[in-house]
């Protein structure tokens, strides 16, 4: 994890703590007043919070847990185990959408907060201001005056809160400019080291982007604005005092009455206009946010197209690379493979060739002529040479036809194969 994400997450621990010790002293005042449920009110947002707690975690999850694996195949180089690209890539996609769409509904959520966050200081900062005026009994009489009421109103805004309301004007608040949750935690570590220098090093070491210069800046700032308000405080109770301590004069009931309703309504239709204005700009700014959301929509729609196209494209040209590269090999492989045969036959030609030496050889051994050679066996009889015989039947056939036919006619002597004159 690195320094920025450890220094958001102990900024995050530090506003939850901040925010978990504000509402417990904001339950325990509010104990004091029976007529207000409280405590079911509590139950209520709590168990709201742990369900929308779940609900993001989920979503989390959902979407860290394949992105992990996915990240430990490639880190590891285990590529192997990817047996379908095509279904890896469309895992991929699916997470980065899943990522975009959370982004994007965090955007809204966060946005529509930081607007109820708004009406709500608005409220509050409205009310604020009328608090003194609420707060002070009504007086008859004053209005029977407009010229003392006038010097009693004047005298309401003090020299000592002018100043402190100019001063937190000046220098943006109530913190100096700063984030609550780290002004809190500057109060927090000044109360645990008396020492300026002890602070400063312990709370840069909690929040990296605020420097040493600016916390002893900020310390300077808040031994002011202590000052400042402890007059203004001081202020408040003397003139309390003096207000108590004045006698009440008899006045017009009538005409006081009237005064504070007419009063009271303008707030009222002040208060209602305001809100209706709040509605629309709330409704206007949500509008914007929805246009803004599906333009992005859009944008990302037509990046994750040319993506998808650049994908493809590298997908064929590596396709086409290692089909070429298949082809060369196959042809490498054959002229190897013809160059070994043709070594083959040029071998068993020679011995083929050696071979059929050998067996010439032997045939002209032989057909050699023999030194003694055997003479020709004669026949027994001498026959002549007739030509008148041509197409004339032979003497065995002559005694063959004529054996069967003394045979068919009766007994007759028989001459034997062997026995036969040979030509």
């Amino acid at each position: 994890m690195s320094v920025f994400s450890i220094v958001e997450v102990n900024k995050l621990n530090n506003v939850k703590h901040n925010v978990e010790k504000s509402i417990e002293l904001v339950f325990e005042h509010l104990k004091k007043y029976p007529d207000i449920d409280v405590h079911q009110f509590s139950l209520d947002m709590e168990e709201k919070r742990q369900v929308e707690w779940q609900h993001l975690r989920l979503k989390v999850e959902d979407i860290i847990g394949p992105l992990t694996n996915k990240i430990n195949l490639i880190k590891e180089k285990k590529m192997d185990e990817i047996t379908d690209f095509k279904q890896f890539k469309k895992e991929m996609i699916a997470i980065q959408e899943n990522i975009q769409n959370f982004k994007s509904e965090s955007k809204t959520k966060y946005q529509s907060l930081e607007n109820q966050v708004n009406c709500i200081s608005e409220d509050i900062q409205y009310y604020n201001t009328r608090l003194l005026d609420w707060v002070e009994p009504i007086k008859i009489d004053e209005y029977l005056n407009p010229v003392r009421t006038k010097i009693i109103r004047n005298n309401h805004r003090c020299k000592e809160t002018t100043i402190f309301m100019d001063f937190l004007y000046k220098h943006g608040g109530h913190e100096n400019g700063w984030r609550k949750e780290d002004h809190l935690l500057f109060i927090k570590f000044r109360k645990m080291y008396k020492n300026i220098d002890l602070v400063a090093k312990n709370l840069h070491s909690e929040l990296p982007d605020i420097s040493i210069e600016d916390i002893k800046q900020h310390e300077e700032w808040y031994k002011t604005y202590l000052d400042l308000q402890a007059k203004k405080k001081e202020a408040i109770k003397s003139w309390q005092r003096a207000r108590n301590s004045k006698q009440p004069v008899r006045n017009s009931v009538v005409s006081s009455v009237r005064n504070v309703i007419q009063t009271e309504e303008n707030t009222r239709e002040k208060l209602i206009k305001w809100k209706v204005y709040e509605k629309l700009r709330y409704a206007k700014e949500m509008q914007i946010c929805q246009e803004q959301i599906k333009r992005e929509k859009e944008q990302l729609k037509n990046k994750r197209q040319e993506e998808l196209k650049r994908v493809v494209q590298e997908w064929k040209q590596t396709k086409q690379s290692l089909e070429q590269e298949e082809i060369v090999q196959k042809r490498m492989f054959e002229e190897r493979e013809k160059k070994k045969r043709s070594l083959e036959a040029n071998r068993m030609i020679k011995q083929y060739r050696s071979q059929d030496d050998i067996y010439i050889l032997k045939m002209r051994q032989q057909k050699k002529p023999e030194v003694n050679p055997q003479p020709r066996s004669k026949s027994s009889t001498l026959a002549k040479r007739d030509p008148e015989r041509l197409l004339k039947p032979t003497k065995q056939w002559i005694n063959r036809v004529h054996g069967e036919n003394q045979h068919s006619n009766g007994f007759c002597s028989i001459m034997d194969l062997k026995r036969l004159p040979k030509l």
